[in-house]
């Protein structure tokens, strides 16, 4: 069976915690990231899903990372 991963980008760090917590409990492996720069290079066919911030300061990278995950939103 596939694990399923999620990646979380949260700069709360209360806040990602919880989501990972509650995540983590129905199966998911779970990793965070506190800026959308550190998630720019890495692979995201790795994850089944990707819990993004909207509230996250660095808009450049905001949009680059939601050009790179395009393909694989659902909103």
């Amino acid at each position: 069976m596939r694990v399923k991963k999620c990646l979380i980008i949260e700069n709360e760090p209360f806040l990602s915690e919880s989501i990972a917590t509650k995540l983590d409990a129905l199966g998911f492996s779970t990793m965070i990231l506190s800026t959308t720069k550190k998630a720019i290079d890495l692979d995201e066919l790795a994850f089944s899903v990707v819990v993004l911030s909207a509230n996250l300061q660095d808009e450049e990278n905001f949009l680059k990372l939601l050009e790179n995950l395009k393909k694989l939103l659902l909103f």
